[in-house]
């Protein structure tokens, strides 16, 4: 990505800045491809699949599955089969709770979390500073609510006009 210069007065559009978004996107998977490439390890990205779930878990403690699928953006049943593959691996464990015991609460291991402080050190963006990384987390933080709160009205205007899909 290229970075304006103080001489610069040509603004970023909004289209630009999606395209920009969507670049920096295939950056960070070829960065996963080549860090699982290194590894060997599909739990090694804290990002992604197995890593992100047990990233999650060693943020949080435990959490009911179906928060934990709301969260992370993925189906019940995707989510699932990732899980049934940690439990196996033996990096988390799942307890029914709750009324009549209908809720799975998700716990991750200590060796779960030893696979993430094993991988917890993200070897990228060395060259932002401490600052630099925070104002981008808050832009970025803004970004997702903004586009999540569009994303509902237009999912309500579609819905209302019929045109739900």
């Amino acid at each position: 990505m290229s970075q304006q210069t103080p001489e610069s007065t040509q603004q970023t559009s909004r289209q630009e800045l999606l395209l920009k978004l969507a670049e920096l996107q295939r950056a960070i998977q070829k960065w996963h491809n080549a860090l699982r490439r290194q590894t060997g390890d599909i739990a090694a990205n804290p990002i992604t699949g197995q890593g992100r779930v047990l990233s999650v878990l060693a943020e949080t403690g435990d959490m009911p599955q179906r928060t934990m699928s709301s969260r992370l953006g993925i189906t019940p049943q995707s989510l699932g089969e990732m899980l049934v593959k940690l439990e196996r691996a033996g990096y988390i464990t799942r307890e029914a709770t709750g009324a009549g015991a209908h809720t799975l609460s998700v716990s991750i291991t200590d060796a779960g979390r030893k696979r993430v402080d094993r991988h917890g050190d993200i070897d990228c963006f060395d060259d932002f500073s401490d600052e630099e990384i925070q104002q981008f987390a808050d832009f970025v933080d803004r970004a997702i609510e903004d586009l999540n709160r569009k994303g509902e009205e237009l999912k309500a205007a579609n819905d209302a006009a019929g045109n739900a899909k």
